[in-house]
């Protein structure tokens, strides 16, 4: 009696393991799908852009960053900012801190709920005035596994 329950114990830890090992792998996934998408429309917005807004529409070097842009032959601005939002889960309410885009009159998430924007940070890396580089410092990490987490690093130039 006393090996079958140590046995079963085992099999029951083992099993265990194994559920949280592929929810941790699950989280990863999601926040790798987060990043791609963010960095996607970051990119996208910036070779559009025509010009990068200086302080105080931007800030740079301070987390959470803000980055205002100006489109060419539009009189559309976007900018790319963080916020924070309210959730419940496993009954409790928990702060995230989310990615959008704004775009005129439409805001878009470029992250999930399931993931939380750890750092975003924005830095002005311009050399010239022909040639303007925002550097991109970008921290994500799961809501439901603090131990699956991303920090990821980025260049755009601006396209003129």
């Amino acid at each position: 009696m006393g090996l079958t329950s140590l046995v079963l114990l085992g099999v029951i830890r083992f099993g265990w393991d194994v559920i949280r090992a592929n929810q941790t792998v699950q989280a990863k996934n999601e926040i790798q799908q987060n990043a791609r998408l963010a960095f996607t429309r970051l990119g996208s917005a910036l070779r559009s852009a025509d010009r990068v807004y200086q302080p105080p529409d931007s800030l740079f070097d301070a987390h959470p960053g803000i980055l205002a842009l100006d489109f060419p032959g539009e009189n559309t601005n976007a900018v790319i900012d963080t916020y924070s939002k309210n959730l419940i889960l496993a009954g409790q309410s928990v702060t995230i801190r989310k990615l959008r885009l704004t775009e005129g009159a439409q805001s878009f998430d470029l992250t999930s709920d399931r993931v939380n924007v750890s750092q975003f940070i924005v830095r002005n890396r311009t050399q010239s005035e022909n040639l303007q580089i925002i550097h991109f410092d970008l921290g994500l990490e799961a809501v439901s596994d603090p131990n699956a987490s991303l920090n990821l690093s980025a260049s755009f130039t601006l396209r003129h």
